[in-house]
């Protein structure tokens, strides 16, 4: 059975986060990425910020997917990166601000009917007006499709780094969707898109 395609029910809509959509992407992180990985209070946060950005794509009265998106400045998004950040520093440090995609993330229900291209697309242009680049951490995985949508958004490979978020997974205890319990030993692949 192949999924229908997303014209063939309700229309996608993009919107930025409310506060009754927190439990819906809260559900939809701890499916696609593994319990306890998103904390309500911190998701939260996203609500009404211009420098913090959550999109959440409805369908229907569902809610399919989101996108969280951050503008700062490199050493503040590098302060939220795993491990070593030198190289993150030394790339991107000149720049005032730059865009960082954390996370885009579909429910299983909506997969295979553009709603993370959707998002990818409508984040570059919101980005675009703001900042020259957008850096995004994205996970290794053969059932994880974001990278090939990045790519086509114009995004290039600058670095893999294994075993990224297994600091990260004991501190918080929280299980990873492939790896299971603590520590996580996923590979991270960084992405980068710079606006011309």
């Amino acid at each position: 059975m192949t999924t229908p395609p997303l014209d063939a029910r309700a229309p996608l809509v993009l919107r930025p986060l409310t506060a009754e959509d927190v439990p819906s992407v809260l559900a939809i992180a701890d499916e696609q990425l593994g319990s306890g990985y998103l904390d309500a209070s911190w998701l939260a946060a996203h609500i009404g910020r211009d420098d913090l950005r959550c999109d959440v794509a409805h369908i229907g009265a569902e809610v399919a997917g989101f996108s969280l998106m951050e503008v700062a400045s490199p050493h503040v998004i590098a302060a939220r990166l795993q491990g070593d950040t030198a190289w993150f520093t030394g790339a991107y440090g000149a720049h005032a601000l730059i865009g960082y995609r954390s996370l885009t993330a579909v429910s299983a229900a909506h997969q295979g009917r553009g709603v993370a291209n959707a998002l990818v697309e409508h984040g570059l242009a919101v980005l675009a007006t703001r900042v020259p680049l957008v850096v995004c951490e994205a996970w290794r995985s053969t059932t994880t499709h974001i990278g090939p949508t990045l790519e086509r958004h114009g995004y290039r490979v600058v670095r893999e780094v294994p075993r990224y978020w297994e600091e990260e997974s004991v501190r918080l205890g929280s299980s990873c969707r492939r790896c299971g319990a603590p520590p996580c030993g996923c590979t991270a692949v960084f992405y980068v898109r710079t606006f011309d």
